[in-house]
């Protein structure tokens, strides 16, 4: 059946605030043929950009319905002289049964977890930092103004908290409540979970999440 995915992509640098330069989040299906493909546009948070940085992309993948964590990719920005870069990339998420790798970290685990990378080839790590911290260790506070059912990933160069919503909340700080599967809640038929649809490139407004053994709209 039918998987959906919440895949969260910024534009970092190395520095100690590690603050998120740009951010795209997208909901992704993955069909019978297990693929799916996005384009998305990253711009710097300042004109120049600070040429003594180096940048990086960085993907969170979360479960769409229940927030669960799955992975996350580090890819650098090669050419960051260049005015334009494009990055093409291939992402596998892992099954749901593999264990989340962690690695020790002391300056990390006060205020997060660390944890490496999915892509790790250079065993490279980062901190997943609790709610109301930042910075690349998880030293810096925050006041996060997510809400209380939202994730929240880190600060953006705005000193704005960058969150992501549960599947009945939307809005930069998810505090919108959002009616489409409470309008539509007899739509999804034989326990399919509802799941609205906040793409614009798509008509549909809302998903059905079919249970096993079942399928179709």
């Amino acid at each position: 059946f039918n998987t959906f995915f919440l895949i969260s992509i910024s534009l970092i640098d190395d520095s100690h605030e590690r603050f998120i330069r740009s951010h795209e989040q997208t909901t992704e299906m993955r069909t019978d043929d297990c693929r799916f493909e996005s384009s998305l546009n990253f711009f710097y948070s300042t004109r120049p950009k600070d040429d003594n940085k180096s940048y990086f992309i960085h993907v969170d993948i979360y479960e769409r319905v229940s927030l669960k964590y799955r992975a996350s990719y580090l890819f650098p920005v090669d050419f960051p002289f260049l005015p334009v870069n494009l990055i093409s990339k291939v992402i596998l998420i892992p099954r749901n049964n593999i264990k989340i790798k962690y690695c020790s970290n002391r300056q990390c685990n006060y205020h997060g977890i660390c944890i490496f990378y999915w892509n790790n080839s250079i065993d490279s790590t980062f901190c997943q930092c609790n709610r109301g911290w930042s910075g690349k260790y998880c030293t810096i506070q925050h006041q996060c103004m997510c809400s209380s059912d939202s994730l929240y990933i880190g600060v953006s160069a705005q000193n704005r908290s960058i969150c992501l919503c549960p599947i009945n909340r939307l809005g930069p700080r998810c505090l919108i409540h959002d009616r489409t599967c409470s309008l539509n809640k007899t739509s999804c038929q034989n326990g399919a979970q509802c799941l609205p649809n906040h793409e614009i490139s798509i008509s549909k407004e809302f998903f059905c999440i079919c249970p096993q053994g079942f399928h179709g709209d």
